[in-house]
């Protein structure tokens, strides 16, 4: 997987465009993307979707005209994906154990001739692993006891020696499946050319030239030893052509990091952050669009309460924490009846409003996200086509809205499961923390 980043200025409103690619077949099953800014990181409101496909994120929350970096997260897989754990290709009988005396090797085959009645076994350990696969390029069988050919095959066993499932060539060319059940299945599936054998947890598929069966609601899924095995009572040849055991692809935890860059726009943005398309820019001389008239004195009120005491000319004080956040007035210019459309449709379901701007409007103004209080429309002039108003904006700082963690596999089933009640007033700060998993220095 990779993650590449775009600033653009000049949408509306401006963004950093985020691709996390994700190669064919791979699976996420997790994804969380952050953004980080003088080494704080911060989860971006719009996450990557889990599944298999390329995503594209937009990010319309940055600062501007501050350099950051985009950390992807993920937990992912690919399901078709297998590594070789083993491949025989038969140049000899060293690395299994058995019978090996009584099998002769030749141009990648291994056969076997017996007359009258025996079994030999060769055992081969599995892989460890909860799913893999076994490719046999052949296996067949030839002779007058059809039942002796069934009792022949390629058996994989558990660790307490219980056949699972075998495969074995029946006097037709196709190949038989049975399993611990004690069903019986002949399938249309070729043994004259490679077939494969899946362990996918509970079930089994055996696919190849001719079809594919599945082998249903296996109880055991115990893999230990694939064993080839033949039983005559008449005379007969059996074939094993080269077998090859190959582990699915593991799940992986992976982090990316993306190059550095800078969005920059030239307006100031009011941006709504669950509705991007409702965000207006501001400027302060721009008629196109909604201008900045004034931006009013800062109010940080006091948490402290003041007490006085009978018979003390000085009273004294409590509080119950630090001050309030900012509150101030902004007074926002509209020329045209559209802008004003635009602004009332942009507050209106009182949504907290993150306000942004750009470097190259130097205000001072503490930029956040802010509650809209009650607003005023005054006109400029008391005559009739005339659309300029001056619009007060009520403004109170406060938290961002919380981002959804859905696909970074953070739950409150997960909290329970990392933290006891003690523990977590220590690992978190506030409650928007422990919904977003921000944990402190340590934890």
């Amino acid at each position: 997987m990779t993650i590449s980043v775009t600033a653009n200025p000049y949408t509306t409103p401006p963004r950093n465009e985020i691709t996390v690619t994700v190669p064919t077949g791979d699976v996420m099953k997790t994804a969380s993307l952050t953004r980080i800014i003088n080494g704080v990181p911060e989860l971006v409101r719009t996450q990557p979707a889990t599944g298999f496909d390329t995503q594209i994120v937009y990010d319309y929350e940055a600062p501007y005209d501050t350099p950051a970096t985009y950390q992807f997260t993920t937990t992912y897989t690919d399901p078709t994906a297998v590594t070789t754990a083993w491949d025989e290709t038969w140049p000899n009988l060293s690395n299994w154990t058995g019978d090996t005396g009584s099998f002769t090797v030749a141009s990648g085959v291994l056969s076997l001739s017996a007359s009258g009645y025996a079994i030999y076994h060769l055992d081969r350990a599995l892989p460890a692993a909860a799913s893999y696969r076994a490719v046999v390029s052949k296996l067949t069988a030839s002779g007058t006891d059809l039942v002796s050919v069934k009792q022949s095959g390629v058996q994989f066993l558990t660790a307490t020696g219980a056949v699972l499932v075998q495969v074995s060539p029946n006097l037709s060319g196709k190949i038989t499946v049975q399993y611990s059940t004690g069903a019986t299945v002949t399938t249309a599936i070729s043994g004259s050319s490679p077939f494969t054998v899946d362990f996918l947890g509970s079930s089994i598929v055996v696919s190849g030239t001719g079809g594919t069966y599945t082998v249903p609601n296996l109880a055991n899924t115990d893999y230990a030893t694939v064993r080839i095995t033949t039983a005559y009572h008449n005379p007969g040849t059996f074939q094993v052509g080269e077998i090859k055991t190959s582990t699915y692809g593991t799940t992986t935890n992976a982090t990316y990091t993306s190059g550095s860059l800078s969005l920059s726009p030239v307006n100031a943005w009011i941006i709504h952050p669950s509705n991007p398309g409702l965000s207006i820019p501001i400027s302060s001389g721009d008629r196109s669009t909604v201008t900045i008239r004034s931006i009013g004195d800062v109010t940080n009120q006091s948490a402290a309460t003041e007490h006085v005491i009978l018979g003390q000319s000085e009273p004294i004080t409590t509080t119950n924490g630090p001050r309030y956040s900012n509150r101030l007035q902004m007074v926002l210019g509209v020329r045209t009846r559209p802008q004003e459309l635009a602004l009332s449709a942009l507050i209106q379901d009182g949504t907290p409003v993150l306000i942004r701007f750009p470097g190259i409007l130097p205000t001072g103004f503490d930029e956040g996200f802010y509650s809209v209080g009650d607003v005023q429309r005054a006109r400029w002039a008391q005559r009739p086509n005339f659309e300029f108003r001056d619009v007060t904006l009520p403004l109170t700082k406060v938290q961002s809205p919380v981002v959804s963690v859905a696909n970074t596999g953070w739950s409150f089933a997960s909290l329970a499961a990392t933290f006891d009640f003690g523990t977590v007033a220590a690992a978190y700060d506030s409650f928007a923390d422990v919904q977003t998993d921000n944990r402190n220095p340590g934890y």
